[in-house]
């Protein structure tokens, strides 16, 4: 089961595909799209032209639609709107419509749906269009199952030439919170903490050249990181599996303990969940992550 499919869970009523009966429904090939690349309503849009993506899911039965011919989404799931690059977006451009190239990408029981939107609701007139507009290009993500359900709100997945998507940590997030859990637990003995676990501020020291690819690239990516459910709440849950634990720092994280440290500070800051401050207090004397502090200050 896939991350999404875990966080999510979500089941509902599938819609019967017309016109089929149960024994050729049996007769199964893998869940498809009808169109995995979308552009929508756009200015120069050729008549004729269509838009319309159906899930296609002939196990279950179902046929069911994701967009319609004239780029609307279906049973729009929402979006989590971030003040970070929700100010400069205007209402027009977030109308649940595809207006822009957008696409479906294939992951482990269903596809990522990046819907690409323009902060001045000017499409086809972008920085690298013929308009030469200098707002930044803005991605927005939602998983899609196997039957055509979306498992939660659009969240931001770019801005501009900035990832924010978390799909690098929720690959592997259960095995890696479960494994970091253990850490706190048992005889102290030298362990080595996962990447991507307690992820702190690009550029910060690390001790494994790995851990760079989970670094947060500011404090856009660590608000990103924090809006994601499993991961605050697990980041949590791993700060206080520390202070619950009679081990010291080393025997829970190894070469770790500054990443630890950076990421406590991060999150601290950002949020003031009392929780972080606890860790710094216990284990780091009290004190901040002096490059954390610095970088979140520069404008």
């Amino acid at each position: 089961m896939s991350f999404f499919d875990k966080l999510f869970n979500r089941s509902r009523k599938a819609e019967e595909m017309p016109g089929t009966t149960k024994s050729e429904q049996c007769e199964t090939v893998q869940p498809y799209l009808t169109e995995t690349v979308v552009f929508g309503m756009h200015m120069y849009r050729t008549a004729g032209e269509d838009s319309t993506v159906y899930l296609v899911n002939e196990k279950l039965g179902i046929r069911k639609k994701l967009v319609d011919s004239l780029g609307n989404i279906q049973n729009f799931p929402g979006i989590i709107k971030e003040d970070f690059w929700l100010e400069e977006v205007s209402a027009n451009s977030l109308k649940p419509q595809i207006r822009f190239r957008s696409s479906f990408e294939p992951r482990e029981n269903g596809w990522i749906f990046e819907w690409q939107i323009q902060p001045d609701g000017r499409y086809w007139e972008d920085e690298d269009g013929f308009g030469a507009e200098k707002d930044l290009e803005v991605v927005l993500y939602t998983f899609v199952d196997h039957r055509g359900e979306f498992s939660g709100p659009f969240r931001l997945y770019k801005l501009g030439s900035v990832g924010y998507s978390m799909d690098r940590f929720t690959g592997n997030h259960a095995c890696s919170q479960k494994e970091m859990l253990e850490n706190t637990k048992g005889e102290e003995t030298y362990v080595i903490c996962p990447g991507d676990v307690f992820p702190q501020l690009l550029g910060a020291k690390v001790n494994y050249q790995s851990d760079r690819f989970y670094q947060l690239h500011g404090k856009e990516e660590a608000l990103a990181y924090w809006s994601d459910p499993i991961l605050s709440r697990d980041l949590k849950i791993l700060a206080q599996a520390l202070l619950d634990s009679s081990k010291s720092m080393w025997g829970m994280v190894g070469k770790a303990s500054d990443r630890v440290k950076g990421c406590m500070t991060l999150f601290y800051v950002l949020t003031g969940e009392p929780v972080f401050k606890q860790v710094l207090d216990k284990f780091f004397a009290g004190e901040v992550d002096e490059y954390t502090v610095k970088k979140l200050s520069e404008k």
